[in-house]
């Protein structure tokens, strides 16, 4: 789902899709997850100008780096919540992956239960992975421990998003409620499409 009305989801609600994304499975049993709960919009709309910035001004050049540059793109598609989804890298990287991958699975079903639409979203990973991102600031509320009172400084967007040190965020999903409106995209989306049936090999004994 890539186009959001402003509606926010409701707290409880939240708190669900939440829970089940602790309760996903983990490799070695291993917590070394963080998840990002993102309702400011203002913050929200910071981090799209960062994101577009590294679009842009990569080497890539194609209609995405070109949509990237302009009015019509927001990363998050103006969903009114973002999950990010930070991980140890110091942890291997296969257990990471699995367990982050499991964790956003987990939101998306949760997610559809409770009829929320919700889009899995990986250039969360642009801001971190370039210069551009490890220099921006952002004046953010950055919460000690989760419902504590937020304090406001200027730092960096993992410490604005209180990810601990040594972690990186992988993947984001976008929760909130679908739009009439179709999504401005520089390219076609098919969803609900019939899926791929040669892909599948069964190995069966005789």
């Amino acid at each position: 789902m890539r186009s959001f009305k402003p509606d926010q989801i409701p707290d409880s609600e939240l708190e669900e899709i939440l829970e089940a994304a602790l309760r996903a499975p983990l490799a070695n049993n291993s917590e070394q997850w963080h998840f990002s709960v993102i309702q400011d919009q203002k913050f929200l709309g910071h981090l799209v100008k960062t994101i577009a910035d590294v679009i842009t001004a990569s080497d890539n050049k194609g209609p995405f780096q070109k949509f990237a540059g302009s009015n019509a793109y927001h990363t998050f598609y103006h969903a009114p919540t973002v999950i990010v989804i930070s991980i140890d890298m110091n942890e291997g990287m296969t257990q990471r992956d699995y367990s982050a991958a499991a964790a956003a699975e987990n939101i998306l079903i949760a997610a559809e239960s409770l009829n929320i639409s919700s889009c899995w979203v990986g250039g969360i990973v642009y801001p971190f992975d370039s210069e551009i991102g490890r220099k921006t600031r952002a004046v953010a509320k950055i919460p000690e421990t989760h419902g504590a009172d937020a304090q406001k400084t200027e730092t960096s967007l993992k410490e604005s998003m209180g990810i601990p040190a040594g972690y990186s965020p992988v993947a984001a999903i976008a929760l909130g409620y679908e739009s009439d409106k179709p999504p401005s995209l520089p390219f076609s989306i098919i969803a609900g499409g019939p899926r791929k049936k040669d892909v599948i090999t069964y190995v069966r004994s005789s």
